[in-house]
């Protein structure tokens, strides 16, 4: 199923039929599937006209539940925390163009930069806090908010995730309070952390 996802030119048709596969649980997620090259060439292909807007949707939406981790097992790894958002920007790549919040040229510099910190995994440490939100529903909404941290070249990249589950988040890394973070955040852009965008 690999191979077919990552085949450029596939039509309408033919993705939705793959989705439909996934929806219905007939698709297996396979980690080996993510290459940043895969994800530019798609991008690439967008750009040069090869695939229309809503190809790259639905191949976005396929393509990522390849190698999206399933959360079930804490703490969440940094390994997993990357994949996870880089999945999650593959699937939600033509809205961003759609809404220019994030053109196509920057998503790719931005998935660079994701691939170069899951290459060199052992130079970042994580900082975490978590939240919850709860709802009159029931409903328990875990927010963490993680900085990543090179401290040896001073680089750091915020990320947040919200996760709809009641089970006590843990991150790989080092738990903060929520104050706490902010603080840790202002010091090492105080000492000349260079503070890494999507943009």
């Amino acid at each position: 199923m690999k191979e077919k996802i990552c085949k450029i030119g596939l039509s309408i048709g033919e993705l939705n039929e793959i989705l439909g596969k996934i929806n219905a649980g007939l698709v297996e997620r396979d980690r080996g599937a993510y290459s940043l090259n895969t994800i530019l060439s798609f991008i690439d292909a967008y750009s040069e006209g090869k695939i229309d807007s809503i190809q790259l949707e639905l191949w976005g939406r396929a393509y990522s539940y390849l190698f999206e981790p399933v959360i079930t097992i804490l703490p969440v790894s940094k390994k997993e925390l990357l994949l996870l958002e880089i999945a999650q920007n593959v699937a939600s790549l033509y809205r961003f163009e759609r809404d220019k919040s994030l053109p196509l040229s920057a998503s790719k510099k931005y998935f660079e930069l994701l691939d170069s910190i899951g290459q060199e995994l052992d130079k970042w440490d994580s900082y975490f806090s978590t939240s919850y939100m709860h709802y009159p529903d029931g409903e328990i909404v875990g927010v963490v908010e993680i900085e990543l941290v090179n401290h040896k070249d001073k680089l750091h990249l915020n990320l947040n995730k919200t996760l709809r589950d009641g089970n006590e988040l843990n991150l790989e890394g080092n738990h903060l309070g929520v104050l706490e973070l902010n603080q840790f955040v202002a010091e090492i852009k105080d000492k000349g952390y260079t503070t890494l965008k999507k943009v």
